[in-house]
This record gives C-alpha cells, structure tokens and sequence, in this order.
C-alpha cells in the first residue's frame, strides 16, 4: 500500500513537461534538410531547362497552393495523418524549389550568379511561390474579415461557411495569379 498512484491529471501535466523531442526534430527537417539539399543542388547543376518562364511561375505557384491546402486540409479532415503526410511531402518540395531558387528578399542577384542567361527561369519559380502566399493571406483577411462583419441572421452567411471557404480560396489564388502575371515588373524578372 505504500505506492504512490497518481491520478489522470497528474499524469497528463508530466507527459506535457516533457517536450516531444521527435517533432522538433522533424519540423526543422522539413524546414531545413529540403532547402538546403535544393540550394546545393543549384550551386552543383546550374542548369534549369529552357521552356517558357510563364511555366515555372505556374509551377512555383500550384506547388505553394497544394502546400497551403495541405494545411487547410490539416485543420478541417478528420484523418490528420494522411493530411499530414501529404502536407509533409509536397512542404519539402516547396523547401526544395525555395533553396533551389534562392528564395530571399534578393532572390534576383543571387539567381543572377548561379543560373547566369537563365536566372529569369528561377526568378519566376520564386515569384509564383511568393504570389501564391500572398493570395493566401488575403484569403485569411477576408475570411476573417467575413467572420467579424457578417452575422448569423444575414442573407451573406453562406460566404462564411466551410464549403464555400475552397471555392474563395481558390478564387483569391486564380485572382493572384492574373494579377502576378499582367505586372510589368514581373515581366521584367522573368524574362
């Protein structure tokens, strides 16, 4: 009789003391391990193969888009595994395409060096990435915003529920990606 029993409670709040050392570990080897095999990458085969620049915009653009539903889809599904898993993978494709890229506040002279006549190829990769979360946080804006303004008695409440949340999500990053591809300065990047 002399053990001591712990009740739920306790046991609970020293299984949180300890911190999950397993996740901290992977979380910064998705963040880091994917971007810096992509940067080496770069630096080892400077080549990027020639097809139009409006492509690599696409595709930096549709893989950050996958990646952010990936986080939706992490939040709404009720199977966060398999979201996680998918969310993983294409989040280390996005790192990789962001090393390889060079993926910074002056991706353009860094691009300049490494790729050379082919920098506008990366630059547009970069571009589409940074389009694609762009249109992501004014989708965010304008959910909340939605939230906050509409109330539950209004005719505009359809505009806050889940199932029209996709079609304003990808509508924000269609609008994004019209926008991306008609500024000048973009144009002067990637080609």
């Amino acid at each position: 009789m002399g053990e001591n029993l712990k009740s739920p409670i306790e046991l609970e709040i020293e299984h949180k003391k300890h911190l999950p050392w397993g996740y901290i570990i992977a979380v910064v080897a998705i963040l880091v391990l994917p971007y810096w095999i992509g940067r080496n990458t770069a630096l080892l085969y400077t080549s990027i193969p020639k097809i139009s620049s409006t492509y690599y915009l696409f595709l930096g653009q549709f893989f950050a888009l996958i990646s952010l539903l990936n986080i939706i889809l992490l939040i709404a599904v009720k199977n966060k595994k398999l979201a996680f898993i998918l969310f993983v993978i294409d989040f280390s494709f996005v790192q990789f395409l962001c090393g390889f890229c060079f993926l910074k506040t002056n991706f353009y002279d860094s691009t300049q060096i490494v790729f050379g006549d082919r920098a506008n190829l990366a630059n547009a990769v970069s571009i589409g990435i940074i389009s694609a979360i762009a249109a992501f946080i004014i989708y965010l804006l304008f959910e909340l915003i939605a939230y906050i303004i509409i109330s539950r008695q209004s005719k505009l409440i359809w505009i806050t529920q889940t199932k029209y949340n996709w079609t304003f999500f990808l509508f924000w990053q269609i609008i994004v990606f019209f926008i991306t591809y008609n500024l000048p300065i973009v144009w002067q990047l990637i080609n």
